[in-house]
């Protein structure tokens, strides 16, 4: 069949479809600037997914589309594709599905000049409903189960052992929360003896027999149930005459009307006395209705982007085209796996990078060797490498409801940063190396100006999310030696977990493990981006914690951040000899904690060609050694070379290597941590000293012996060596906890130790 030019058209939604999965079958190449086929998608919203034992069996409702690399699409008809079950063709036989009872994977495949593909459909097979079924056990879905033990578990204890893996606990009721756009599934676990092979099972589905109260004012009310129109399953909930919920009792959802959000309801069901025997009482759950779309497995996710038409394939294949929500409600624990994003973001390694990887084992094994066809993931979008974007118009708001549940994405392959000339990294200058990502997992980008307000809001709620920087997964191989390295730096290849650009974000009792950088604020230019972390736990981040770039602010409160391979925060002043304006701040109040105590060996320091600066700083720890101090911690005598810095945050302009900005004296940008300041605004005192003196030694770096200092007391400054020990120096520096530091370009905000065995 000759290829057909027509443009991408998404499938409508529809509810409560099964699983559908995709898979390639791989070909050879064709040649560059050829046709072909780069998907086949397979929506089964128009035929049924679930039938009882001999019963005739019919697909002619299906919806199937091929996508190709020139983007346009193709509708394909049943009588082009094969169907089979396990290894037999049953396109003529489709009867052979219901001959047993069970879970059956049905694979379609359509095979075409330009490419051949598959996708997979679950067909449930039940007994016929001959007599009332004997329930032997009755109890409440797994997600419930989660949901209260995570809040069980939840402290705001930071002496508690696992005080890490756990959420903050909130004050009073913590609902579990539903949202309207779309259905919400609610089926208990019911389990029942299967005769046939003398086992139990649990069943996909059930009739039910339901009741919804609504809670007005301190009390819940009952509604009014009624059967729908013309239906014989449905059901429908009212307040006096205004319909709040429509279930279906079949199929064990919940319909919540668009006027619910912010309403809470008591949802009770059991099965149907007709159909089945059972003693158990009914299972009731109390939820919180918001604005959003209930998601249920990861694929659904694609929903958060509106602005790569990559996702519309993985959209149609999860019945989830079409669809317009302000959020996403999850509902359960997710991985997310490279099967679940478009093949337009893999890219694999030509054999002259010789990349390489460890097995479970610790074995050096080719790609190939270890079967992975998929080596690496890139994508971008408007200059901004990302797997998922969000676009927010004027006064738009998207929120990320979490329920307490993880999103797992270390299985995801790891990023390389490509280049025009197609290069590995910038070869020429080895820009951040060679293998930064610098890919974000979920960016959000809003309208919001320095002389307008800021109206866009994204919001991250109740949520654990796990990375794939890991170290030690890969090895570069040397391609003049031939020797095998083991590389650290390939940790970099790790996603950045969100990035947020001109607009106001929110996050809230969100925790963050394993990623490249965790949390990301940038303003485009002339934009603003205002970012409130709010109870949030930051954990093992190859950079940073938090990156600002920009005129980019943070408001930290109760929050703990530790572990990072650099600054906990990294701040960047845009442009600063023409740029006035793009200048970052944090603020970091008495609660929280940041600790990432650093040796300055490593990789990320050498990376950036910090190395030479990090050795002239540790020699200026001496000037605190004199008065009982010292900035690294854990050091006990002058000559004690182990402690470590504890580097809270780092003040510097945009550019590649830490030489190149040493000298940029015009870099502005505050840090407030607990009452300290690192404080660099040319319109306030302790900065125009800087600045000032900057002026004055631009001949020689002030700092280039690491043995006399400048001190600024907060009035005045004054010359320092390390034999100086000027009351005004002893007084401030012994009762100090943190101090901030200067040298060109650059400012750091250190933790301050004393000095003692």
């Amino acid at each position: 069949m000759d290829k057909k030019k027509v443009a991408i058209i998404a499938a409508s939604a529809v509810l409560g479809v099964s699983v559908v999965t995709a898979g390639a079958i791989l070909l050879p190449k064709l040649l560059k600037g050829s046709l072909e086929m780069t998907d086949f998608v397979v929506n089964p919203q128009g035929i049924k997914t679930t039938y009882e034992i001999e019963e005739e069996v019919s697909f002619d409702g299906l919806v199937m589309t091929a996508f190709f690399n020139d983007k346009t699409t193709d509708d394909v008809a049943l009588s082009e594709v094969k169907i089979y079950l396990g290894e037999e063709d049953i396109t003529s036989n489709l009867s052979k599905i219901t001959q047993t009872k069970g879970k059956k994977t049905v694979k379609i495949v359509y095979s075409t000049k330009y490419g051949e593909d598959f996708a997979e459909i679950e067909i449930t097979v039940n007994d016929k409903p001959d007599e009332r079924v004997t329930i032997l056990g009755f109890n409440e879905p797994s997600f419930i189960s989660e949901f209260k033990a995570n809040t069980t578990a939840a402290t705001n204890d930071k002496t508690d052992a696992n005080f890490e893996q756990k959420f903050f606990k909130n004050s009073g009721t913590e609902y579990y929360l539903v949202g309207d756009d779309n259905a919400f599934k609610f089926l208990p676990e019911a389990t029942v003896f299967d005769e046939q092979d003398f086992s139990t099972e649990t069943l996909t589905s059930f009739k039910a027999n339901s009741t919804v109260k609504v809670l007005d004012g301190t009390e819940f009310v009952t509604l009014t149930k009624g059967l729908k129109q013309g239906e014989s399953n449905v059901y429908e909930y009212h307040k006096d005459t205004t319909l709040l919920v429509t279930e279906n009792a079949t199929a064990n959802t919940f319909d919540f009307a668009d006027g619910t959000v912010g309403m809470v309801f008591e949802l009770s069901v059991q099965p149907n006395e007709i159909d089945y025997i059972f003693d158990d009482d009914a299972i009731s759950f109390t939820v919180k209705v918001v604005d959003g779309f209930n998601v249920y497995k990861a694929g659904e996710l694609a929903l958060f982007d509106n602005t790569q038409t990559e996702w519309e394939a993985v959209k149609i294949a999860n019945g989830v085209a079409n669809v317009t929500t302000n959020g996403i409600v999850l509902h359960q624990n997710t991985i997310l796996e490279s099967k679940d994003i478009p093949n337009q973001f893999y890219y694999t390694l030509p054999d002259s990078y010789n990349i390489k990887y460890k097995d479970a084992d610790g074995n050096i094994k080719t790609p190939e060797e270890l079967g992975l066809t998929r080596t690496f993931l890139w994508n971008q979008y408007d200059g901004n490498p990302v797997m998922f974007q969000r676009l927010l118009q004027a006064g738009e708001s998207f929120t990320f409801y979490g329920n307490y549940f993880d999103l797992d994405v270390s299985k995801m392959p790891l990023v390389c940063s490509f280049w025009p000339d197609g290069g590995f990294g910038d070869e020429g200058d080895t820009y951040y190396g060679n293998d930064f990502s610098n890919t974000a997992l979920f960016r959000a980008e809003g309208q919001a100006t320095t002389t307008g307000e800021q109206d866009e809001r994204f919001n991250f709620y109740n949520l654990a999310l796990k990375g794939n920087a890991k170290p030690d997964q890969i090895v570069l191989s040397s391609t003049t030696t031939g020797q095998n390295t083991d590389e650290t730096l390939i940790y970099a290849g790790g996603l950045i977990c969100t990035k947020v650009d001109s607009l106001t974000a929110k996050y809230d009792n969100v925790r963050t493990y394993n990623f490249f950088i965790s949390l990301f604020a940038e303003s485009k230019e002339g934009g603003v981006a205002n970012a409130d972390y709010s109870r949030t736990k930051v954990y093992d981040s190859f950079q940073d914690a938090i990156f600002l770039w920009g005129n980019a602010h943070a408001n930290i409160t109760n929050s703990y951040m530790k572990r990072a391979g650099g600054p906990l925060i990294l701040m960047q002043h845009i442009d600063p000899q023409t740029n006035n304006t793009d200048i970052p701040t944090a603020t970091i109040d008495e609660n929280s904690e940041m600790e990432a105590y650093l040796t300055g060996t490593e990789i990320w320091f050498s990376t950036v060609g910090g190395g030479s600066f990090i050795e002239q700083l540790k020699a200026l720890d001496g000037v605190f050694n004199a008065v009982g101090k010292t900035f690294l911690i854990g050091k006990t005598s002058p000559t004690d070379t182990n402690g470590k810095m504890n580097i809270i945050a780092l003040l510097t302009c945009n550019g590649n290597k830490a030489d190149q900005v040493l000298t940029m004296k015009e870099v502005q940008g505050t840090v407030n941590y607990k009452g300290y300041t690192l404080d660099r605004m040319n319109t306030t005192s302790t900065g125009a000293q800087i600045h000032g003196i900057m002026g004055v030694n631009a001949a020689a770096p002030i700092f280039s012996f690491g043995t006399s200092v400048y001190y600024f007391n907060g009035t005045g400054v004054s010359s320092l060596t390390e034999t100086d020990a000027s009351m005004s120096f002893y007084l401030s520096t012994q009762s100090a906890e943190y101090f901030s530091f200067h040298m060109g370009g650059l400012s750091v905000m250190f933790e301050l130790g004393n000095l003692s065995a």
